[in-house]
């Protein structure tokens, strides 16, 4: 697959030898490679990134710490970083690929922003149902956790046990849905994630533009339910 193709290039950090553990040959291996890229849209920056972090993983990662140091000194009445999680939704890697490419490295940059007093808050695109035990593996109270897509009670009984957990209103539904239908998702999102607290109520992505009386449903609606 061109995920392999990927990953063995990553891995290896040549395409010869990528291409000889995929019995295949070093141009199907670049084209491979190449119809990756227009499928993800990742550009060579990106890619170049992805592809030495098998073995430059240590040297990456303290790289951003080093780069997130000055949150020890910088006078702030809230410290807060935004990591939006792209191309790590369910599907797009295996469990062990996410662990040791993704997670690993991004675990590492947080533990060292929570030590410096610093809340990650952590947005994962796209379906993310098979990820949560992942994400759980972080201390308690300390991370802030918005989904895109997820399947929120689960989310509540393992993710929403360690971490305040927000999102999943679809921005569909908030921006053409009847003032019924947005109500009745409001609710039922508040139900699931508000007991017992760390909940935020929010959208399942940033949205523009969005008609004032939809808006409007949602908040009320919120306040009136939003209750533990």
């Amino acid at each position: 697959s061109h995920l392999e193709c990927f990953c063995a290039a990553g891995e290896l950090e040549h395409f010869s030898k990528a291409a000889e553990r995929l019995h295949m040959t070093q141009p199907a291996l670049s084209a491979s490679i190449r119809d990756n890229i227009a499928i993800v849209g990742m550009d060579q920056f990106a890619l170049k990134n992805f592809l030495v972090l098998g073995s430059k993983e240590k040297q990456y990662v303290d790289q951003q710490i080093q780069a997130l140091q000055y949150f020890k000194y910088v006078d702030m009445p809230v410290k807060r970083v935004f990591f939006p999680l792209h191309k790590a939704m369910d599907g797009f890697m295996s469990d062990d690929q996410y662990d040791k490419l993704y997670w690993k490295p991004l675990k590492k940059i947080m533990m060292a922003l929570i030590d410096m007093g610093v809340t990650p808050f952590i947005y994962t695109e796209g379906p993310y149902n098979t990820r949560l035990d992942h994400l759980m593996d972080v201390p308690k109270g300390k991370v802030v956790y918005m989904f895109e897509k997820v399947d929120m009670k689960k989310a509540k009984e393992t993710v929403g046990q360690v971490a305040c957990i927000c999102g999943n209103l679809p921005t569909a539904t908030l921006m053409y849905g009847t003032i019924d239908q947005i109500k009745d998702e409001t609710k039922r999102i508040l139900d699931i994630g508000a007991p017992g607290g760390g909940f935020i109520m929010d959208t399942s992505i940033v949205l523009d533009k969005c008609p004032r009386e939809n808006l409007h449903a949602m908040f009320d609606t919120t306040l009136e339910y939003g209750k533990y």
